[in-house]
């Protein structure tokens, strides 16, 4: 290298290529201001981008969380930013600025749940049913932009629906509705059952299955009924309702029917039943005057003879207001008229035991007069003489010659009018007549 002087200084000699300094900046702006024509060029086109999105899990349910994430190639994004339903101010959720910049800002539409994460993807926490929608995307860059949107489908995780009335009394023929309160979407089905059976199909659904009417209720509609709610991921089954047949009054009886005699002085007992749902209530009468009573049970002492009349049992059912009625007719007797009154049996008995008393009787009859015949013959054949009638001198007669017989005599006349003695009759076979003086 070669000096010279210079103003009292040394400098280099210039060498064949080397450029001073001032030429090195000319050429340095010549290159900046090439490359920035260049940049002004290439800012003035704008490529658009459709960005996918994807949605995981695809399928979400209520309380779960989801992560929407971008497909895209270009790698020159710097800012992205997410919506709700559309794409304007209104609806923003949150911006996300890109490295090297970084950072985000929120919107309106952000709830907290929200998180903007790598490569512009969002994290929704805790789902809610009403997180169902479209979400939008725009993202932008030098000379770059993307767009792209995604249905998100929230699935209630079911509770237990809630059925009522939990129970009902209904009157027959009446019309009557049952409402299964569960979640309004299109996404939950609702079905029936009654008795833990499919629900017969002779009934009106409404509101989505969501109300069961039964039109005109009969004995077999009463039953326990339930609803069943259901999407693609969980099922559950509600409370039970228990619907009655409310009926009757019906078949009002007394213990007694008809007319019944009753001594004066007694006590009569009077009891009353009704087939009824719910249990009827019972009031008395007596000759169409309230009679007081308990319940079904009516108590009346008989002491006088006003007592004596119609005796009637109405029979109320609270709930549908019917009312039926039994009566029976007291007749009054006097007591010592009153013939004790005997079962067949009995009557059968005592006759049976009348027939056998007088069989008895004139057996025993029978006997004694027997028993007195031969009493007498033994003392005639041990006398051998026949005393004489009261009053009168007894006859002796001398024993008996041989072959002869003893007379059996069976009566002694007395005439007190005539004083002449009586006279012995003698039995035929001995041809005589003998008199006892």
């Amino acid at each position: 290298m070669e000096w010279q002087a210079e103003g009292g200084r040394r400098r280099p000699r210039d060498l064949p290529g080397w450029t001073p300094p001032w030429r090195a900046v000319l050429l340095a702006a010549s290159i900046l201001s090439s490359f920035f024509l260049l940049a002004q060029g290439q800012l003035s086109t704008t490529t658009s981008y459709n960005i996918s999105v994807s949605v995981n899990p695809p399928e979400t349910l209520e309380g779960q969380t989801v992560n929407l994430t971008l497909k895209y190639s270009a790698t020159n994004f710097a800012v992205c930013s997410w919506y709700r339903e559309m794409d304007t101010k209104e609806h923003l959720i949150v911006t996300l600025y890109l490295p090297p910049i970084g950072g985000t800002t929120t919107g309106p539409s952000y709830t907290g749940r929200e998180v903007a994460g790598f490569g512009c993807s969002l994290l929704i926490k805790n789902l809610h049913l009403n997180d169902t929608g479209t979400y939008v995307v725009t993202m932008s860059g030098p000379s770059v932009d993307g767009r792209g949107d995604v249905k998100l489908q929230v699935l209630e995780n079911l509770s237990e629906p809630v059925l009522w009335p939990l129970e009902a009394l209904v009157p027959e023929k009446a019309r009557f509705t049952l409402n299964c309160s569960t979640i309004n979407s299109s996404t939950v089905t609702v079905t029936w059952s009654k008795d833990s059976k499919p629900f017969p199909t002779n009934v009106a659904f409404d509101h989505e299955n969501r109300t069961l009417t039964l039109r005109e209720f009969q004995q077999s509609d009463a039953g326990s009924y339930t609803c069943t709610a259901q999407n693609r991921f969980s099922k559950a089954t509600s409370n039970r309702s228990i619907l009655t047949l409310a009926y009757g009054p019906r078949s009002v009886q007394l213990n007694q029917s008809g007319t019944i005699e009753q001594p004066l002085g007694s006590g009569l007992v009077l009891l009353c039943s009704a087939e009824s749902m719910p249990p009827a209530k019972f009031k008395w009468f007596f000759n169409n005057t309230v009679k007081n009573g308990m319940e079904n049970t009516l108590n009346v002492h008989l002491k006088d003879w006003e007592d004596e009349g119609n005796y009637t049992c109405r029979a109320t059912n609270p709930f549908t207001n019917h009312t039926t009625s039994a009566s029976v007719y007291v007749k009054l007797t006097d007591e010592n008229s009153i013939q004790p009154r005997m079962s067949p049996a009995a009557i059968a008995g005592t006759t049976i035991g009348s027939v056998a008393g007088v069989v008895l009787c004139v057996i025993v009859v029978y006997f004694l007069c027997t028993k007195a015949s031969c009493w007498k013959k033994e003392q005639h054949a041990s006398n051998g003489n026949i005393p004489s009638a009261p009053g009168h001198n007894q006859a002796t007669d001398t024993k008996s010659k041989p072959g002869e017989e003893d007379i059996q005599y069976s009566t002694l006349a007395f005439n007190t009018k005539n004083t002449s003695q009586p006279a012995l009759k003698i039995p035929p076979a001995f041809g005589q007549r003998d008199r006892l003086f």
